[in-house]
């Protein structure tokens, strides 16, 4: 009579009426490309995987598999963008945490403004507390215009501003200050203006006294202005969009006639 003895081995997994993976927040680093997502650790965890889609019912596309419970990586779409993460056990035994999104701020310029609007931040156990709307008119130096629970605001004070363009970027920051969630940055420019005048009078009146092209939303670098006589010899050449063409040069003055100007800018 032989005798056969089985070595068995126990490892201890998930235990699924218990353990639970929360995705605590999905951020842009720097209101940039770079995105970083951060979820609770898990005793018995053999591997974390960090996935994505545009659908929040087809969540298959990988960000990262690891044992890390912090990940970074690149938004590859614009858009918005689904998250979840799913944790194995020793056993095969997936658990999956709360799906997130992301918020995407968008621009468009109305007759009043700005209209500034981006999607609601999911999903968050404590909830939204507010949103938080920065604008900046020289890219360093942001103030806060909006902070409430909308999603939406339209920046009345853009057209008066001496600026030609302003920055807007968004955040969300959930209930209790726990965590936040940055999302995009967004550049606004006001159209382009020209306007042209037909004629001047030099005539030492200070009324019409020099020709310029009053330009609105065109930087003196992306600026050239040349005048010519009827006969093609240039009378005058300029990149300053606020200097003026006074009918003389260097003592002489030019006569009584018609002139050609050729403009180059670009917006």
């Amino acid at each position: 009579i032989s005798k056969d003895s089985i070595n068995v081995q126990v490892k201890q997994g998930f235990d699924l009426s218990k353990d639970e993976l929360d995705l605590k927040y999905i951020t842009r680093i720097n209101w940039g490309n770079d995105i970083k997502a951060e979820w609770n650790s898990l005793a018995y965890a053999t591997e974390y995987s960090w996935i994505w889609g545009r659908d929040s019912s087809n969540l298959n596309q990988l960000y990262y598999q690891g044992m890390d419970t912090v990940g970074l990586d690149q938004i590859t779409l614009k858009g918005m963008q689904y998250y979840q993460i799913k944790a194995k056990d020793v056993c095969g035994k997936e658990i999956r945490s709360n799906k997130a999104r992301h918020i995407e701020l968008k621009a468009e310029l109305g007759d009043k403004g700005v209209e500034l609007q981006w999607n609601s931040y999911i999903n968050w156990k404590d909830g939204i507390g507010v949103y938080e709307l920065e604008k900046s008119i020289d890219g360093q130096d942001f103030k806060l215009i909006y902070r409430g629970n909308g999603t939406g605001y339209i920046d009345e004070n853009f057209y008066n501003s001496p600026s030609d363009s302003a920055l807007y970027r968004i955040k969300a920051i959930s209930n209790h200050h726990k965590y936040e969630s940055r999302g995009n940055e967004i550049v606004v420019k006001r159209p382009f203006e020209i306007h042209i005048p037909n004629a001047f009078t030099p005539n030492g009146d200070p009324l019409n006294a020099g020709f310029r092209i009053e330009l609105k939303g065109i930087e003196d670098a992306n600026y050239e202005l040349r005048i010519y006589n009827r006969w093609g010899t240039e009378v005058y050449a300029s990149r300053d969009s606020k200097a003026y063409f006074t009918g003389e040069k260097e003592g002489i003055i030019y006569p009584e006639g018609v002139y050609i100007y050729k403009l180059k800018c670009y917006y």
